[in-house]
Order: C-alpha cells, then structure tokens, then sequence
C-alpha cells in the first residue's frame, strides 16, 4: 500500500502533477496497486476507478473550468451530511476540495423510470433534506460567473435575455428579494446520480448542493429523464406528486425548465473553457425557451 506520506505529496501537488504527467498517470500513481479504471465519461469532471485503503474506490479529477463556479466547500458540507444520513457512501476531501475518493459502489446500476424507483429516490432526497442548512446556492450568483465565462458571446441564442429576464422575474422581486423559500437541495438529481444495488439506493455528486429550493431537484429530475429517457415531464410530476404531496405540480413545472435555462448557461460556460457543450446548452436552452414563449404572458 502506498505510504501516507507518498498519499499526501501527490495530493499536495496535484495541480502540477496534472499539468505535467496527465490525469490518467495521477489516478496511478494514487492507486496502491497501480492500477486504475477510467470511468463513463462525466460531464463535469474526469473519474477513476482506484485502490484506496485496500477498497475500491471513485477518484474525482475535477473537468476543465469548474474552479469558476463549483463551490467546493459547499460540496464537502452537504457531502458530510449525506454521508452522515446514508444517503451516500464514505467520502473523503484532500486540497480544498480538489481530490474527492468516494466508496465504489458494487453491482450497481442507475435509475429507471419505474414506480419503484421514483420512490426510493423521493424518499432518498427526504432523507437528504433532514441535513443541518448550510450555505445558499445563488442562481444569480451563478449566472453571473457562467457569463464571464462566454468568450464567444455569439454562440449565445439570440432570445436569451429575454429568458433570462422572465427566470429572474419569476425568482426575485423588484427588490431583488427572492419569491421562494430557501430549502435544502442536492442541485444535481439526474438519473446517474441515483445508484441502485443489493443494499438499496444511493445519492452521488453534491458539488451544486446547497440552499436553494426542492423544486429544483424535483424540476431537474424531471428534466433529465426528458433528456436522457424520453420521459413526460408532467406525468412524472404527478407520480412525484402522489409521493410528496407537499409539492405544487406548476411550480415543479416551472422550476424545471429554470434548470433547462441554468444548464444551458452552464454549457456555454464550458464551452467557453475550451470544452464544446454548444449543442448541449441550444438543445436545453429551446426547451427553456418554448415554455417561457408559451407563459410569457400568464403568471407563472
């Protein structure tokens, strides 16, 4: 096994460890036993699967940009606490944050769009939502550091102040004061991150989580399984909604098209960091788009 001190050089030193010998020669030499496994592609960040402490574990390099706007000790707080809850395995922090191992979970796979599944998951988040509040997660604040990001402001959809401007009005007051209730949220509920195996299910990645609305999770989880599986938003909404019957369907309607709008800028800011998302961030950003078009001119 690879001595404490050695473990604790190559973390100190990752950032030029990176640069010099590459990401897929630091997951090596962090492996005691050498040996490593380049996981599915992430969209944020690079992961590996590596011996730590004699176990399996996942490696998380964070992706190009993400310094910009991932909050990293949020990340660890609402993390610890998920641990805490068993909502997710045991999870360990190196370097503010950079070097992230999580418990390899064993014969999982991800979530379905099965009545089953929609509960497990709703309960899950529940369970995540007992944690100790911490810090808020701003979408404003958010918006504006993907927007520095925008090196080619003409990749930008022409109608995206407009969406923009309608997302804010719904969020914030003519004060600025927001029209929602801060509430626990993980920020990131898309189906790979919902893991299943023999001893139930589990919530992976916490790196958006923070203070901001249940709505979003809910909205986002909609969302992306409308991306990824085709799913119908409003019908799931209802199935969620006879699980949770504390949530209003209009306003997780809402709120999801919200993170279509919010990825979209996420996309174009990764762009913007040398990573192509353009066709990514367009194809949520219309869906945004159509829906604020459609209710531009009713109270949503």
């Amino acid at each position: 096994m690879l001595k404490l001190f050695v473990k604790n050089k190559i973390i100190q030193n990752i950032d030029t460890l990176l640069s010099t010998v590459g990401k897929d020669n630091v997951a090596g030499m962090l492996s005691e036993d050498g040996v490593y496994e380049k996981m599915k592609d992430s969209m944020t960040n690079d992961t590996y699967k590596i011996t730590w402490n004699g176990e399996p574990y996942v490696l998380r390099i964070p992706g190009a940009g993400t310094d910009k706007f991932v909050n990293r000790a949020r990340e660890e707080f609402y993390t610890k606490q998920a641990v805490e809850r068993g909502c997710c395995p045991a999870t360990e922090f190196y370097n503010q944050g950079k070097v992230k191992l999580t418990k390899y979970i064993e014969n999982a796979r991800t979530f379905d769009c099965t009545k089953d599944d929609i509960r497990q998951a709703v309960d899950l988040l529940q369970r995540f939502y007992s944690s100790t509040p911490g810090e808020e997660r701003s979408l404003l604040d958010e918006i504006r550091a993907y927007e520095e990001l925008y090196n080619d402001k003409s990749l930008i959809h022409p109608e995206y102040g407009f969406v923009k401007q309608v997302v804010l009005d719904y969020l914030y007051d003519e004060n600025g004061n927001k029209k929602y209730t801060l509430e626990i949220s993980h920020g990131d509920t898309i189906p790979f991150n919902f893991l299943i195996n023999g001893s139930g299910m589990h919530l992976i990645d916490y790196e958006y989580s923070g203070m901001l609305s249940k709505s979003w999770d809910y909205g986002s989880f909609v969302s992306e399984l409308e991306l990824y599986q085709n799913i119908d938003r409003n019908k799931l909404i209802s199935e969620i909604a006879e699980i949770d019957k504390t949530i209003n369907t209009d306003t997780v309607l809402t709120w999801s098209y919200i993170v279509d709008f919010i990825w979209a800028c996420w996309g174009w800011a990764k762009t913007g960091s040398g990573v192509d998302y353009n066709e990514y961030s367009n194809e949520r950003f219309t869906k945004a788009l159509k829906f604020y078009l459609q209710y531009a001119t009713h109270d949503i």
